[in-house]
């Protein structure tokens, strides 16, 4: 019977500080994609970048035209043409497929380049309000759970609902941040 006494005293005296442990520790849940794409500075910045990508898709394709249709026009008329002619047309083509691939990957580097600067400078923003938003409200953590972070599950796994601090993030950046 002392024995049992002892476990349950070591039990209880064990359980009371974790219990208030426990008590203390709040968290915060949030989505850092979400937070970043659904600010309205996010949402604006996402139309500007897919309104330039289409212009831009739009001119390549223009280009990729004019080269195929280069490429079967030599096709067509490769055997007929003389062979100063056929050379022509053959560095002609050579010289239009070099600039349409110089083109296309300084776009491409252009639009990775804008489309990260873009991310940084909203992420920095977002950043500071979590902070002020942590301890303002006496959280000791904030976990991130995206479901897609850099190719790779979220780190949570499941939370309560009531710990997503995401969409008031986006409130208070959005008050802080507004789009005139």
């Amino acid at each position: 019977m002392r024995r049992l006494t002892c476990v349950v005293v070591v039990v209880i005296a064990l359980a009371l500080p974790m219990a208030a442990l426990a008590a203390e520790f709040k968290y915060g849940i949030i989505d850092m994609q979400h937070a970043l794409n659904d600010t309205e500075e996010g949402k604006k910045a996402l139309v500007r970048l897919k309104a330039k990508l289409e212009t831009e898709t739009t001119l390549l394709k223009g280009k990729q035209d004019e080269l195929r249709k280069l490429e079967e026009e030599m096709t067509k008329q490769g055997y007929m043409l003389s062979d100063a002619a056929r050379s022509e047309k053959e560095l002609k083509f050579r010289k239009l497929r070099e600039e349409f691939e110089k083109y296309r990957e300084e776009k491409s580097n252009e639009f990775g380049r804008q489309q990260k600067e873009t991310t940084e400078a909203i992420l920095k923003k977002v950043l500071e309000i979590v902070d002020g938003y942590a301890k303002g409200e006496g959280l000791a953590m904030i976990f991130e759970s995206s479901t897609r972070t850099q190719g790779m599950p979220g780190s949570v796994i499941w939370f309560d609902p009531k710990n997503d601090i995401t969409p008031k993030i986006i409130e208070l950046y959005n008050k802080k941040y507004p789009i005139n």
